[in-house]
């Protein structure tokens, strides 16, 4: 089941995706690198996961918080998997969680560690509700308190402007658009928007 989030929270989270997956033979599903970061929240056991390439032992989260991966994550399972998957923008990095996605990149956290006890109450909610309706608007509820907090805190700085308009550009293109022209028409050399796109998203932008 998949749900597009309020429209005031879109810059900040493409979709959620609520899942209910039984019967299946038990084993290791692979989530392969995306362009969104990605939050997981379990309505059942705990999620298990390791990285695919690595020798790293599988770590246990009831709901966990990942930044842009080059490299896939295996999910362990005993054959059943229920839970939401959110995908969230790079620039929702610094308004949900307070830092920018760079800080996150190729990480797997706790949401717990970056939304405190909003993350408790948002876990208890979404077991709570018998519907996927009632636990998409218990994530927009919470999600606006979390990007509320943030900007009246004011935990961060803003990101630029001009990286926000090259993550625009590259993914309305899809990729399929020079650095170089982005660059200039930012006003910006392409060494400097490498630069500064890299410490905010925590990848390069080809």
């Amino acid at each position: 089941m998949a749900a597009r989030p309020e429209p005031a929270l879109r810059q900040y989270v493409d979709s959620y995706v609520g899942f209910d997956l039984r019967g299946l033979p038990a084993g290791v599903h692979c989530g392969p690198p995306g362009r969104a970061l990605t939050a997981v929240i379990s309505l059942s056991v705990p999620l298990e996961l390791a990285g695919v390439d690595s020798e790293a032992s599988v770590t246990r989260f009831s709901s966990v918080a990942g930044g842009l991966m080059c490299r896939s994550v295996a999910i362990h399972h005993d054959g059943r998997q229920q839970g939401i998957q959110l995908s969230l923008t790079p620039l929702g990095a610094r308004a949900i969680y307070g830092m920018p996605a760079a800080e996150l990149a190729e990480r797997l956290v706790p949401l717990d560690e970056l939304l405190g006890s909003l993350a408790v109450e948002l876990v208890d909610r979404l077991r709570a509700a018998t519907t996927w309706a009632a636990r998409f608007a218990a994530l927009d509820a919470l999600l606006l308190r979390a990007v509320g907090r943030s900007a009246d805190g004011d935990r961060v700085p803003r990101e630029r402007p001009e990286v926000a308009e090259a993550w625009r550009r590259l993914v309305t293109a899809r990729g399929r658009v020079q650095i170089g022209a982005i660059a200039a028409e930012l006003g910006w050399s392409r060494r400097h928007l490498t630069e500064r796109f890299r410490d905010e998203v925590g990848l390069s932008p080809k």
